[in-house]
C-alpha cells in the first residue's frame, strides 16, 4: 500500500520528472519511518504499563485500529 500510494500520488502530476517524485518518495518513507519508530516506543510504554496481559489487549487494539484505516483505505 505503501508503493502504491506514492506511485498513485506521483503519477497525477502532469509532466512529473523523475528528482521531485524520487524527492517525494524520500520524504513518504521517512514520514513513514518515523511514524513507526513513534507507535513502537509507545506500544512498548504501554505493554510494560499493563503487564503481561497488557500485551494481548494492546495487540487487539493495535489490530483494530489497522483493521480500520485499511477497511476505509479499500471500500472508500
Amino acid at each position: 500500500m505503501f508503493a502504491l500510494h506514492g506511485y498513485l500520488l506521483g503519477s497525477t502530476i502532469v509532466g512529473a520528472e523523475s528528482n521531485p517524485l524520487i524527492g517525494y518518495f524520500f520524504g513518504l518513507f521517512l514520514a513513514q519511518a518515523a511514524l513507526l519508530l513513534l507507535v513502537t516506543a509507545v506500544s512498548h510504554r504501554i505493554i510494560n504499563w499493563l503487564g503481561a496481559n497488557g500485551l494481548l489487549l494492546t495487540a487487539g487494539v493495535w489490530i483494530g485500529i489497522g483493521s480500520a484505516f485499511s477497511w476505509v483505505a479499500l471500500v472508500d
